[in-house]
């Protein structure tokens, strides 16, 4: 049986993966107050960096908190104007001067600040493996809720779509693993990223499915997980939290069983696309299902075509 505590030992296996993601290079296009002649070792341009920080300025406290949250070790300035990071396995992130700075361009609208906030305060072994000691759920959620809620326009050169959509990725799975009374919203909100062509999300939903489908059908949050499967596959919108489908038969819970089977395989025949592996994956639970469920979940494999494809 597969209750929270095994999704939460399960999730952060992948969620790991997701959250350093970053700590390699990240392009900056922001102009005035990060200029930088050629390569650079990053002590010479923290000194430039931080005066104009403390004056307020904007890009100054972006590529300083970049600096801190990365472990850079040289900058560079590229032709087309952005600003390359360069990280090294031997010098750590220091988290501590990167909330500052991170605090200073999130209040002016940094929808990629707020966004490495969240992950600094977020939990599981990312944190755990860096020993910051400022973990905390509520301000992870915070600053992934900024993101979609506040930063309408991206600054500093941000890219919006991939920024927002990334928050709200790392949202949902907080939502999955450290908030188990929103675990059925966070599986709403997971697919809806997934909806919007960001890739990573494509394989996960489908194995948070797998795992739902091996869940103990009658239980109460067994419930709210199959209707909210049930509410994605219908394409509706799910109002707050109406009554939870009945299951009070075998039959109805054999047919949820299935519901959630289908939805997982189609999730994995997308995710194959782009990794060969998740086909391996989309085999061994079609062992599972039937004919016609497999013939549904290849369908709606098909008909998924998101207008842009994030990676």
């Amino acid at each position: 049986m597969y209750t929270i505590r095994n999704f939460w030992r399960w999730g952060y296996s992948i969620f790991a993966l997701c959250l350093s993601a970053n700590l390699f290079a990240v392009d900056l296009r922001c102009g005035d107050g990060v200029a930088v002649d050629g390569k650079q070792s990053i002590e010479n341009v923290l000194k430039l960096w931080k005066p104009l920080a403390q004056k307020g300025n904007l890009c100054s406290q972006i590529a300083l908190g970049h600096s801190y949250f990365l472990g850079a070790t040289h900058v560079e300035r590229k032709d087309d104007g952005s600003i390359q990071f360069y990280t090294s396995k031997a010098k750590k992130p220091d988290f501590k001067p990167a909330v500052q700075y991170y605090e200073m361009c999130a209040e002016q609208g940094s929808c990629l600040c707020n966004l490495n906030l969240g992950k600094i305060y977020d939990v599981g072994p990312y944190a755990k493996s860096v020993k910051f000691s400022g973990q905390d759920v509520k301000k992870a959620d915070f600053y992934y809720e900024q993101v979609g809620d506040f930063c309408q326009n991206g600054l500093a050169g941000e890219d919006y779509g991939r920024v927002g959509l990334e928050a709200k990725f790392l949202r949902s799975y907080l939502m999955l693993f450290s908030k188990p009374d929103d675990f059925d919203l966070g599986l709403l909100m997971l697919e809806d990223v997934a909806s919007w062509g960001w890739v990573p999300a494509y394989a996960v939903i489908g194995e948070v499915g797998e795992k739902i489908s091996r869940m103990k059908p009658q239980s109460e949050l067994a419930r709210r997980i199959f209707y909210a499967v049930k509410v994605m596959t219908a394409q509706r919108e799910l109002l707050g939290r109406p009554a939870y489908i009945e299951a009070s038969t075998d039959e109805i819970l054999k047919k949820q069983v299935e519901e959630v089977m289908v939805f997982a395989d189609k999730w994995y025949l997308i995710a194959a696309r782009h990794n060969n592996e998740m086909r391996g994956r989309s085999e061994v639970i079609e062992k599972k299902m039937k004919p016609a469920d497999i013939q549904e979940a290849r369908r709606q494999a098909e008909k998924f075509k998101p207008k842009r494809e994030y990676f």
